[in-house]
Parts: structure tokens; C-alpha cells; sequence
């Protein structure tokens, strides 16, 4: 990933973001890379970005708009096995950014594969309640406390660097979840 288009991206979608008055976190490799690192992952294919579901779905169509305004190629995504929304918008640069809104279901957060039959669950809290970093003279914010986030998505190794890491080694990643909290149906 070129660091200097990612970190463009970042500030974009930060600016349409702020403008729609939606607030987010950094998730996933971006937020990895921004407490750990103190930059971008040059390894990851992407930035990531979480939003409360009550906080992205009144606004999903007007954000795919925003992006789509200054040539970027917005999708919004519905979970194929059960309830979710998310979107991708990809920069002429080639790269996307992946915005994740995050369902509360009782005691947890939880946001659905598009494409498989899981889940990314955690805590409602941790995703609930925000710190801050700094990056490109901007404070970013997210999960709290970060380091719990990180262990909790990466495992208790998550400080050393791992390119080999693999979505599936995640506490977070559930198989059949949606069906669980459902009563097994669809």
C-alpha cells in the first residue's frame, strides 16, 4: 500500500465523514498501524473504519453520495446471510476504504461478514467508548482501551508485527453468530 495514497484517503473520507456529522473509529490494520506503528501498515490492502449502526444507517446513502461527489466509486454492501450493512468507496488511486457499521446486540457489538457466514463481535463498550491517537496532526479515535481492542482482534502477540496474520486466527471472528442471537434463522 502506498502510505502516501492511504494517508490521503484517511483524511478524505475523515473530512466527508465529519462533514455528514457521523462519527467513527479506526478499526482493524488501520488502527494497528496507527497506535503501534505510528503510521499506515504499508502491508495492509486497506483502511478501515467503524461506525455505530444507528449512526451509519440514517446516513449510508448520503455517505455513498459524498464519496461518489469527488469521483470515488462508492458500494453499499448487504450482508448475504444475515443483517448488515457496510460500504467500500475506492479512490482513483486504487485503493478503498472499508466503513463497518457495528449492530449492538445486548452485551455486544457486532459487525457481519458480507461475504461468509460470521461475524466480528465484541464488547459493546469496548466499541462504545473511544481514546484517541494522534496521527497527521489530527486526533483519530478508537476502541477503548486500544490495547484490549488490539489483543482481543490480534491476539496477546499483536505488539510484534505478523504480515503472515490471518483474519481467521480472530477472538473476534464468529461463525454463525447472526443465527445464534437470532433463534437460527435467517
Amino acid at each position: 500500500m502506498n502510505i502516501h495514497d492511504a494517508n490521503n484517503l484517511l483524511l478524505k473520507s475523515r473530512e466527508i465523514l465529519d462533514s455528514l456529522d457521523i462519527p467513527f473509529f479506526l478499526t482493524y490494520g488501520t488502527c494497528l498501524g496507527i497506535y503501534r506503528d505510528k503510521t499506515l501498515l504499508p502491508y495492509d490492502k486497506d483502511i478501515d473504519v467503524g461506525i455505530l449502526a444507528e449512526n451509519l444507517m440514517p446516513k449510508i446513502d448520503d455517505l455513498a453520495l459524498a464519496f461518489g461527489m469527488i469521483g470515488y466509486r462508492a458500494i453499499i454492501k448487504n450482508a448475504e446471510f444475515h443483517q448488515g450493512v457496510s460500504l467500500s468507496a475506492f479512490a482513483p488511486c486504487g485503493l478503498h476504504i472499508d466503513i463497518a457499521g457495528f449492530i449492538k446486540a445486548g452485551n455486544d457489538r457486532y459487525t457481519p461478514s458480507t461475504r461468509h457466514d460470521f461475524c466480528l463481535v465484541y464488547p459493546a463498550e469496548m466499541l462504545e467508548q473511544r481514546e484517541s491517537v494522534f496521527y497527521l496532526d489530527w486526533h483519530w479515535y478508537v476502541p477503548y482501551p486500544v490495547e484490549g481492542y488490539l489483543a482481543y482482534q490480534y491476539g496477546d502477540s499483536w505488539i510484534t508485527p505478523d504480515m503472515e496474520w490471518k483474519e481467521k486466527k480472530s477472538r473476534a471472528r464468529v461463525v454463525g453468530y447472526y443465527h445464534k442471537i437470532n433463534g437460527g434463522s435467517k
